[in-house]
């Protein structure tokens, strides 16, 4: 058995996968924001994954058998790049040293978004890639990438993406606006799945693999003030907008690298909303792969298979002594 930990920034989440990769239990906690609020600092939600850890921890703990444990994973930086760091990651990487040196397992480390690819693939069907589009939509991150399978993880190419607000931003901001509990992400999917009227009319902004939402935010805001615009419209209109600049960057993308296969991975591809204009969109051209709400949510599943493949690997190094 091998358990993973990831400290994102809204989510506290604890998962144990058997030695074939099936998923034993699994907790996770979001953290808690005031009302009103767009989100919290760093350091008060590293005071809450350190508060809250432990509960989760410690319950997802008296469920499993750890005399069966062979190894901890832990996410402990947001991409697999040398210069991301995030401090909410620390309560994690404390969390999981505790546990490896107290029941004498080996310690592995993976990173967020390796994580989430992990687990969309995992989750989401895919057949196995060498190379592969992802594209990563939350509130801290909104990028394309080229992904690459490695034995014990990914590594990643940033092509493109939001140059100016990422896709969770956005979808909080507005449904904040519009008086939602951020975060706002599946509220405003249902109030955009349930309007049946037309959608308000965003402008794009794309060029190349690039393409920026501050505009439609402010458009958005402006709409709100006045209140001549529906939520509803408003709402179909913002995952209208995401979903046509995707298409874009995507294809243009694909046509670049010569890769026709596309995961999406993150709390905003979660939407229905916006799968489904991706799908109208994309499906004739692309292979697209969406991970199910639950795991393209912030999760520690993903992060527990790559403590598989790299205990795997860890035994094979080792000549089977270990």
């Amino acid at each position: 058995m091998i358990i993973g930990i990831d400290t994102s920034c809204y989510t506290t989440s604890v998962a144990a996968v058997d030695m074939e990769g099936a998923l034993i239990e699994e907790e996770r906690r979001i953290l808690s924001v005031p009302a009103g609020s767009r989100g919290l600092s760093q350091s008060a939600a590293l005071f809450q994954h350190v508060r809250e850890g432990r509960e989760v921890l410690s319950r997802c703990l008296r469920k499993l058998p750890l005399s069966h444990l062979r190894g901890v994973c832990v996410s402990n930086c947001p991409r697999p790049l040398p210069e991301s760091y995030m401090p909410v990651f620390l309560a994690g990487v404390n969390a999981a040293e505790l546990l490896s040196a107290a029941l004498d397992v080996p310690l592995f480390d993976t990173s967020h978004q390796e994580g989430h690819l992990m687990a969309g693939q995992k989750t989401a069907k895919m057949p196995p890639r060498e190379r592969f589009l992802a594209v990563h939509l939350s509130g801290g991150t909104t990028e394309l990438l080229l992904a690459e399978t490695k034995e014990t993880g990914f590594s990643v190419k940033i092509l493109g993406g939001s140059n100016d607000l990422h896709a969770g931003q956005l979808v909080d901001r507005v449904g904040v606006a519009l008086g939602l509990p951020f975060p706002c992400g599946q509220q405003l999917d249902r109030l955009a799945c349930q309007y049946e009227g037309s959608c308000h009319p965003f402008k794009k902004a794309v060029q190349g693999c690039e393409f920026s939402l501050s505009g439609a935010e402010a458009e958005a805001m402006r709409q709100i003030n006045k209140g001549t615009v529906s939520a509803g419209a408003l709402a179909k209109g913002i995952f209208a907008l995401l979903a046509d600049s995707l298409a874009k960057v995507i294809l243009t993308a694909a046509a670049e690298e010569q890769v026709n296969t596309v995961l999406l991975v993150g709390g905003v591809s979660g939407s229905h909303c916006l799968a489904r204009q991706l799908q109208k969109q994309l499906e004739n051209d692309m292979g697209l792969y969406f991970a199910p709400p639950r795991y393209a949510r912030d999760n520690a599943y993903g992060v527990a298979l790559l403590g598989l493949r790299q205990y795997e690997a860890w035994k094979k190094e080792s000549n089977g002594t270990k």
